[in-house]
Parts: structure tokens; C-alpha cells; sequence
């Protein structure tokens, strides 16, 4: 086909983006527009949860539960399994299942992958739907929706969405709304009054015969009195007093340094009249 083609130079305007928007390209657009950020999602620890819209949650629940879902257009929903691993009153994330339509993937144990039942070796591709790769240790699975979810292979797993899903997210990692303090919204919609009872209501095939997960104070009552307990505790501890403390530490925390307050979280809770007396629902609501 005969023609001729002309290529010409466009300026494009000044951009300035809202805090909660970022410069970006559309396809087929030769200027940036102002597009909603994307936004990542954590579950770490045993197990910890940072929501889209950053807000930290501690719940040690151990069956299974909707980490990440599209509740409008269902494009793909990640599911995690917990697992005590032999310690009473805590779990880690133990495996990821993400759905992308009549797709199943499962990140395991280890690094391991399969793709609808079917052990796979990385790098793994699926067109269009999927690509999952290995780097270093991680494990990084890329769908098409543009989903990206990244796994360590023990028990850390990160989700991340672009900014296209803002405001249509369900599950533990909140509903990306830019507003952290209504993320404790369960499937029905509504605000739940507890982060045990938010992360009980994600919970998959309910009636499976798993314990629902406790509140925080009443896991630190479970938990072991041995050195290494303490260790592990006040690591995790460590890690989370800079965010969000006053979440859920009591008022007087504030006025300590991270480790002052991780030691003082622990003798609250190992002092006696703390863990051998006293009453639980007290340690609950204060």
C-alpha cells in the first residue's frame, strides 16, 4: 500500500498529580495523564498484614483466607494458607493460590509452582495470561490483569495492582480506597470491630474444622515462655513499632523507643497477673 508518512514532534503540557495519583502513559497516548498509583499489599511474619492503603493488621488465624480479590469484575482473586507449624497461637502464610479465571496457580513451600494441578518449571509462560519467574529467591508471578505477586518461598507474599483497581479490592489487603481507617471491611460490605474478627470473615470454605483466629493480647497469653518465644517476638515487634503503632499498642507506648516499646509490649504480657491471672477480656480492651 503506497503512502507517505510524516512524524511530528508533540509538546506535551506541565503535569501536576494529586498525592494520590502518579504521571503515567496510557497505551496509545504519547503524553503522561494523571492515573491513580498502583499499590502493593504484604503478609508477612506470623503473620502480619500492611492493606493497599497501608494500614498494618496482626492476625494469626490459621485456614485459609481472600488475601487479594477484584470484587467487581472478579479478574483474579489470591488466596493464602496458614499454618501454625507446630506453635500453638500463631501461623505463617504457608502457600498462595492465585485464580485467574479458570486458571489456578500455587506458589509453594520451597519455590515451587504449579498451574492447574501440574508442577511447572521457571521461567513459566502461559500467553496472555501468565508469566512467573524466579529471581534470586523470590518468585514472581505476572498476569495479564497486570496483578503481580511476588513470594519468598517460606512466608512472605507481596500483591501488587495497578492503579486501574482502586476502590474495587476485597479481602485482608483492604479495598485500595486511599483510606485506611475502613479497611477492616468484611465480605458483606460492613465494618468489623476487631482485626481477629475482620480476618475471620475472609476465611475460605468456613466449617473446614480450622480454629478462627485469636485477638492479639490473647495469642501473647498463648504463646511460649521460652527464650527463644521472647527472641522472636521482640523481633517482630522491632519491625512493626514504626508503623502504625497506635493501632493497637496502648496509649503509654508512645512515649518509648522502638525497643523500649517491644519490651514493654512483652512484660504487659509476661508480668505476673498478666499471663497467669488477671482477666483476658481486660488485656483485650485495654
Amino acid at each position: 500500500m503506497a503512502g507517505t508518512v510524516r512524524c511530528q514532534s508533540r509538546r506535551c503540557s506541565p503535569l501536576s498529580c494529586g498525592p494520590d495519583k502518579a504521571p503515567a502513559l496510557s497505551p496509545g497516548s504519547c503524553c503522561p495523564r494523571c492515573l491513580p498509583r498502583p499499590a502493593s499489599c504484604m503478609a508477612f511474619g506470623d503473620p502480619h498484614y500492611r492493606t493497599f492503603d497501608g494500614r498494618l493488621l496482626h492476625f494469626q488465624g490459621s485456614c485459609s483466607y481472600v488475601l487479594a480479590k477484584d470484587c467487581h469484575s472478579g479478574d483474579f482473586s489470591v488466596h493464602v494458607t496458614n499454618d501454625d507449624r507446630g506453635r500453638s497461637g500463631v501461623a505463617w502464610t504457608q502457600e498462595v493460590a492465585v485464580l485467574l479465571g479458570d486458571v489456578a496457580v500455587r506458589l509453594l513451600q520451597g519455590g515451587a509452582v504449579t498451574v492447574d494441578g501440574r508442577p511447572v518449571a521457571l521461567p513459566f509462560l502461559q500467553e496472555p495470561l501468565l508469566y512467573v519467574e524466579l529471581r534470586g529467591h523470590t518468585v514472581i508471578l505476572h498476569t495479564q490483569p497486570g496483578l503481580q505477586v511476588l513470594w519468598d518461598g517460606q512466608s512472605q507474599v507481596e500483591v501488587s495492582v495497578p492503579g486501574s483497581y482502586q476502590g474495587r479490592t476485597c479481602g485482608l489487603c483492604g479495598n485500595f480506597n486511599g483510606f485506611a481507617q475502613d479497611d477492616l471491611q468484611g465480605p458483606e460490605g460492613l465494618l468489623l470491630p476487631t482485626e481477629a474478627a475482620f480476618g475471620n470473615s475472609w476465611q475460605v470454605q468456613k466449617g473446614c474444622g480450622c480454629p478462627p483466629g485469636l485477638e492479639l493480647p490473647l495469642v501473647l497469653l498463648q504463646m511460649e515462655r521460652s527464650r527463644r518465644a521472647q527472641e522472636q517476638l521482640l523481633w517482630d515487634l522491632e519491625l512493626l513499632t514504626g508503623v502504625e503503632l497506635g493501632l493497637f499498642w496502648p496509649p503509654q507506648a508512645q512515649f518509648f523507643s522502638p525497643r523500649g516499646q517491644a519490651q514493654h509490649a512483652w512484660s504487659q504480657h509476661c508480668q505476673p497477673g498478666g499471663s497467669t491471672g488477671g482477666d483476658p477480656e481486660q488485656l483485650v480492651s485495654g
